[in-house]
């Protein structure tokens, strides 16, 4: 039974929606059920698309800080190489993945956006960015290779060193996100993309996709397997456990 998600269907497009209020944070039951729903969908000849959606007001608020403060070392590992496994199978998809941002999109829950094909945010007064240097964390090798690889060098060196958060416009303005609609047309957006990308031959697609994406992807676990030592003495280390825990305890304090 799902605990963290939701998963809908109509016709050949499912509707993936995070569901663990109050600001969906992302934890290891969210990773774990993703997964398991892309392995549902994926293998259903009747899917050609997924749509990436989170609340009004809220696409993901990120990592749940107050979960994974007190893990120790060994389980933040396990934790953390989930969360990659997480990505390169929402980036790895031969779906069709359409992100519809009806709210904040900071940290993980922006990391979870950049995966899609496509990204349809809502114009309100919404925040969207890797704000990791923030909480003292360096954005680590694969994702910042990523984020050059959707807004170019100059634009990821500046926006993730500065730890920025982008208005709807400004992530448009960068190419952080590819549509900027009014709240409640978000969903026909992310509908209308999806039937005009339908329009192509599903093997052909499929297999530009897998082309375009695929020895990145190739490599990014390996990359998040060597790296992991730097961003747990980073995630350990006294900067970060600094701002963290003046970040849990304003959240209410840690979940034991």
């Amino acid at each position: 039974m799902r605990s963290t998600i939701t998963v809908e269907r109509v016709g050949p497009v499912a509707t993936l929606r995070m569901n663990r209020p109050p600001v969906n944070a992302i934890n290891d039951a969210m990773c774990r059920e993703i997964i398991a729903a892309l392995d549902e969908l994926e293998a259903d000849d009747s899917v050609d698309a997924m749509i990436l959606a989170g609340a009004d007001g809220v696409f993901s608020a990120g990592l749940d800080i107050r979960a994974l403060y007190p893990l120790p070392r060994e389980q933040m590992q396990v934790f953390w190489m989930l969360f990659c496994e997480t990505f390169r199978r929402l980036a790895g998809s031969p779906l069709i993945v359409v992100a519809a941002i009806e709210g904040h999109a900071p940290a993980g829950g922006c990391v979870f956006a950049l995966t899609c094909d496509h990204r349809i945010m809502a114009e309100a007064p919404f925040k969207i960015g890797l704000n990791e240097v923030r909480v003292g964390l360096p954005v680590p090798y694969w994702l910042t290779d990523w984020a050059i690889s959707l807004i170019g060098r100059r634009h990821a060196e500046r926006l993730l060193g500065l730890g920025a958060m982008l208005s709807p416009r400004e992530a448009l303005a960068v190419g952080m996100v590819d549509a900027v609609v009014a709240p409640d047309a978000v969903m026909g957006a992310c509908n209308a993309e999806i039937a005009s990308r339908l329009t192509a031959p599903a093997n052909a697609r499929r297999g530009t996709k897998a082309a375009a994406r695929g020895d990145r992807l190739a490599t990014m676990i390996q990359r998040a397997e060597r790296d992991t030592d730097v961003l747990l003495d980073n995630w350990f280390g006294a900067e970060c456990r600094a701002v963290m825990g003046a970040l849990v305890d304003k959240l209410g304090g840690a979940v034991h």
